[in-house]
């Protein structure tokens, strides 16, 4: 049963979710935190990087500024010894043709650029790289600990309750069909497996992102390498290694195909020694607009939905939480670039 006093109701236990139950919680409500316990979510399995510079022209992130002061203050608070968030880097870029060279040196010294971007460097000290002619710095960047967020959220206010949606004001729970009171708000911060409820239509376009965790002792612990793909330092010998995207017949499993690429372009770009340890894989909750979106659910009442963060979450979330807290609790308008967009 769900407790009679209970204000809120949120389901989804990855960045989002957690985030948005922290925020209620300090705002002294009454809130059950449910979710499936979903293995292969994209908070589990994602590398939870905060870079300002992407894509193969280099360009600078939609607003990152503006969400990485939000996160970067949201998870100091949130962190503790025992659940480690925030991991300072910096990205070295592989520049492989002249035509990358070139887009590089074109950003360098424009705002906003020139605070993040830096001269290229020779790969001389990194001689296990292939086919790189220089290579580009973005710094800082920050590595979240997508995982320990959730794990600090539920050790200071309690583990998520297991149940399922079975549509936006009903939930499977303790073996019995519930139906949420009217009264009751409901926020659905599930991710992709939102999709799974057939009366709703969002503009979504989730796809299926595979990596592998590897052990390497040949590897920087204080950099992130971007050649070809992206290679991230969890700690000791323990790499991030990613990703091979898949937006056809999408499961939660890894398969075969996805692993023996990662290897394959591992091995011929990158001349290490390395173990597999596991290899990963999450939907991620992309949407068409590539934005994320909050607010209330539309044809619903008393329902709320957080979702679209895709491969950028880390950043967007804590902004997009705040927000959709502020909406709940003071009436705060939603900005119009957050609002959900039209199937």
């Amino acid at each position: 049963m769900i407790p009679p006093d209970t204000e809120f109701l949120v389901i989804g236990a990855g960045l989002a979710g957690a985030l948005t139950v922290h925020q209620l919680h300090l705002a002294d409500r009454k809130v059950v935190w449910v979710d499936r316990q979903y293995q292969h979510s994209s908070t589990r399995t994602g590398a939870g990087i905060m870079n300002p510079i992407t894509g193969r022209k280099f360009v600078y992130s939609w607003q990152f500024d503006r969400f990485l002061d939000q996160a970067l203050a949201t998870y100091r608070r949130l962190e503790t010894s025992d659940w480690p968030i925030l991991h300072r880097l910096h990205i070295l870029k592989g520049l492989a043709t002249p035509g990358d060279e070139n887009n590089w040196c074109l950003r360098l010294g424009t705002p906003p650029y020139d605070r993040y971007m830096h001269e290229p460097v020779s790969p001389e000290g990194y001689p296990f790289l292939k086919d790189v002619r220089q290579l580009g710095r973005i710094d800082p960047v920050y590595r979240v600990d997508m995982h320990n967020v959730v794990q600090a959220v539920a050790e200071r206010w309690g583990r998520p309750l297991y149940g399922e949606m079975r549509s936006p004001r009903t939930i499977w729970m303790n073996d019995e069909l519930l139906t949420i009171p009217s009264h009751l708000s409901v926020i659905l911060a599930t991710g992709a497996p939102v999709q799974e409820i057939r009366e709703l239509h969002l503009p979504l376009s989730p796809y299926q992102g595979q990596a592998l965790l590897i052990r390497s002792p040949d590897l920087p612990r204080d950099a992130i390498l971007h050649h070809k793909l992206k290679v991230v330092p969890y700690g000791e010998d323990l790499f991030w290694v990613g990703t091979h995207d898949r937006w056809d017949d999408l499961d939660e499993w890894p398969d075969a195909g996805g692993r023996q690429q990662l290897e394959e372009t591992l091995k011929t770009f990158f001349e290490i020694r390395f173990d597999v340890v596991e290899h990963l894989s999450g939907i991620r909750p992309s949407s068409r607009t590539r934005r994320p979106f909050t607010g209330p659910l539309s044809g619903w009442e008393n329902t709320f939905i957080i979702n679209g963060l895709g491969t950028k979450g880390a950043s967007l979330a804590p902004l997009v939480a705040d927000h959709l807290c502020l909406y709940l609790l003071k009436g705060v308008a939603i900005p119009e670039e957050f609002k959900q967009p039209s199937a």
